[in-house]
């Protein structure tokens, strides 16, 4: 599924309170809250969904086989999703 599919999903669920202009936008602004959060090395818990967190990576060497050679791979932030124990429960018991 697609962005364009949740928010026509959530229109119908939700019409005629609000319109596909509206839940867009309201998608948006809570995706841009919850990169806002990572970029302040926050974390974000949904409570029955999961947590949005930044898992820090060392520094590492990669090899480069057509080369031969060796690249160092910085030290970096990334962000992970960890499921809540309830949402993987309900995955693992209901996805066939």
């Amino acid at each position: 599924m697609v962005r364009n599919e949740i928010v026509e999903k959530i229109t119908e669920e939700l019409s005629p309170a609000f319109t596909k202009k509206e839940v867009d936008l309201i998608i948006d602004r809570f995706i841009q809250t919850i990169k806002s959060c990572l970029l302040r090395n926050e974390r974000v818990y949904i409570k029955g969904f999961g947590t949005f967190v930044n898992h820090y990576r060392k520094e590492k060497n990669s090899r480069l086989p057509r080369v031969e050679g060796v690249r160092k791979i910085p030290a970096r932030y990334v962000p992970y999703f960890r499921p809540s124990k309830q949402f993987k429960e309900e995955i693992i018991k209901n996805v066939h």
